[in-house]
């Protein structure tokens, strides 16, 4: 997304963080927050952005969450993103149900949707 709309979607959501990479040169490229109810611009260095090009392109930087936000967010039939190591697992709660022994099954129809190691090794992320 262009400059712009990385702005609209900053002021309607002012947790997210969004960053805009510029090649090849990896100290330019710039991160944007909302931290205190201040707009910050800055370079991955720290050191304040003091321009910006309007033709930038952004991409929104995912926050981890909780396991728990993730099985809430999941029980509400989001999307939800679990690395470990270097894999990822993805799992999407579209059609749960209740089976007869109480456990909640997915759509891919496994016993449990999660894994041992991604509950207690995974960061979690949701996706919008």
């Amino acid at each position: 997304m262009k400059t712009k709309e990385m702005l609209d979607e900053l002021f309607k959501y002012p947790e997210k963080i969004y960053l805009s990479q510029s090649q090849p040169i990896a100290q330019s490229d710039i991160e944007a927050k909302i931290k205190k109810g201040k707009l910050m611009f800055r370079h991955r260095n720290g050191t304040p952005a003091t321009f910006l090009e309007l033709n930038r392109e952004w991409t929104e930087v995912k926050q981890p969450v909780t396991l728990q936000e993730a099985l809430e967010a999941w029980a509400e039939g989001k999307k939800i993103i679990c690395e470990v190591s270097s894999s990822i697992y993805t799992h999407k709660n579209t059609t749960t149900y209740k089976n007869t022994t109480g456990f909640l099954r997915d759509n891919n129809g496994s016993g449990s949707p999660l894994s041992k190691c991604e509950i207690t090794n995974g960061t979690w992320y949701i996706e919008d």
